[in-house]
C-alpha cells in the first residue's frame, strides 16, 4: 500500500479551533444578535446555556443542545 493511504492517528483533545468573520453591517444591528449577555442572543433563544466565565471580563463558556460534553469558550475581544 502507498504510504499516503495508510491511518494516522488523533492526538487526545482537547482540540482548539478558532474563526474570524467579518459583517459589513453597523455593531448596532448585528450586536444584539450576537451579545452573549443579552437575551436575545441566538443561542439562548434555542435554549442552550451561555454563561459568563468568572473573573474573565468579556469570556463566556456556552454549550448546545447537540454537543453536551462540548464547552465552547467564546470571548469578546473588541466592541464598536
Amino acid at each position: 500500500m502507498l504510504p499516503f493511504f495508510q491511518k494516522k492517528g488523533v492526538s487526545s483533545g482537547p482540540h482548539e479551533f478558532g474563526a474570524e468573520i467579518e459583517i459589513e453591517r453597523p455593531a448596532s444591528e448585528v450586536y444584539p444578535l450576537l451579545d452573549l449577555a443579552d437575551p436575545r442572543h441566538a443561542k439562548r433563544q434555542l435554549g442552550d446555556k451561555v454563561e459568563a466565565v468568572a473573573g474573565q471580563d468579556g469570556a463566556f463558556d456556552m454549550v448546545v443542545a447537540e454537543l453536551p460534553d462540548a464547552v465552547f469558550r467564546l470571548i469578546v475581544t473588541a466592541q464598536d
